[in-house]
């Protein structure tokens, strides 16, 4: 899933636990080295609670960061559902074979325009789908940036003011306005290839991608709105952990709390 398919996933739980969801693959963007897994385990490691002597620069382990924490958990559950599911390797692979066969040209791994683009089309159907999604999602970002920035920095590889500058960009560029169509989609995969040393797609390519787009269009449509609800009724099935965890963090009694109370991935989800 990508940035918006991954928000609507985590739709049914508070905007903390939303942007979580969502802040794996904005790390991504940021600086790759700054690991999703390794910034929790650092905060697994001191979980300092409101009111306690907290390591230098770090905000307390708040109920904030503790639904940060469990959608950036939630994240990784759906990509592991969704990277199961045909909704992505049926069509993930007959992008694949289209690139093959539309040109031999060198220079281009056709594993990863396959896979990137199969995320970017999902988004594309996810917001004709519901239009307000893209604006639903850059709410959450502007609302709750500097909830995410306190959480980052603890990594020694993120810097305070270079996070900012980077939630900023993405603020003001709302590049997801590009996936609304494929032709922005393709401009996008284009520039991601490039980052990562590869040729940009052929025309021919670009049209293969058209083309296999439109023939599984309807049946990624259905899939997208079952895999969605799967993993909104996975959320939902949680609530009750999460306020208990809330309210252990909020309360005056002394001690650590236990991380696994946070709302844990657990809960089996057969793949769409």
């Amino acid at each position: 899933m990508n940035l918006i398919g991954h928000h609507l996933c985590a739709s049914a739980a508070g905007r903390s636990y939303r942007l979580g969801a969502v802040l794996p693959d904005l790390l991504g963007l940021y600086r790759r080295r700054v690991r999703p897994r390794a910034l929790a385990k650092l905060w697994e490691a001191n979980p300092q609670p409101e009111g306690q002597p907290q390591p230098e620069g770090r905000p307390p382990f708040s109920p904030t960061v503790s639904e940060l924490l469990g959608g950036m958990d939630f994240h990784h559950v759906v990509d592991m559902h969704f990277h199961r599911a045909p909704l992505f390797t049926e069509v993930s692979g007959d992008l694949r074979r289209a690139l093959l066969r539309a040109s031999d040209t060198p220079g281009l791994k056709r594993f990863l325009p396959a896979h990137v683009l199969t995320e970017l089309l999902l988004d594309h159907l996810a917001m004709a789908r519901d239009p307000d999604a893209a604006d639903r999602f850059h709410l959450d970002l502007l609302e709750g940036a500097d909830d995410m920035k306190a959480l980052v920095v603890a990594h020694p590889l993120a810097e305070e003011e270079s996070f900012a500058t980077f939630m900023a960009r993405v603020l003001d560029d709302r590049f997801v306005e590009d996936y609304r169509t494929v032709e922005g989609i393709l401009g996008r995969m284009n520039r991601i290839l490039l980052r990562f040393g590869q040729r940009p797609l052929e025309t021919s390519e670009q049209r293969a991608v058209e083309e296999t787009f439109a023939e599984a269009s309807s049946t990624m449509e259905r899939r997208l709105a079952d895999f969605i609800a799967a993993m909104a009724d996975l959320v939902d099935s949680k609530e009750a952990s999460m306020a208990k965890m809330a309210k252990a963090l909020s309360s005056e009694a002394p001690g650590t709390p236990d991380r696994k109370g946070r709302p844990a991935p657990g809960l089996a989800v057969q793949p769409v």
